[in-house]
């Protein structure tokens, strides 16, 4: 298999991942508030270690539009959903 990745040459997976949080989860908490919508992000990012050809990261609206809005640290975001791991069965 290719791979042009270089440990030596790139940051760190996690650290582009928080960079990028970073930069973007302010943005998002202006969006919730300026529709009054809550979001989510679905899987957690923070657990994320390893190579990744193609990355496509975005939040999710959560319940119904103009019935609340989040506002989330970088933490928070990278967390995820807290059900992720748990099976559908026990939800």
């Amino acid at each position: 298999m290719y791979s042009n990745y270089n440990p030596d040459e790139v940051m760190n997976i996690q650290e582009e991942i928080v960079k990028w949080a970073e930069k973007y989860v302010p943005e998002f908490n202006k969006l919730s508030e300026k529709y009054n919508t809550s979001y989510y992000t679905q899987s957690p990012l923070n657990c994320i270690d390893g190579e990744v050809d193609l990355m496509l990261i975005g939040i999710n609206p959560k319940g119904n539009l103009g019935e609340g809005s989040s506002k989330k640290t970088t933490e928070e975001y990278l967390v995820g959903n807290p059900y992720w791991s748990e099976p559908l069965v026990s939800r």
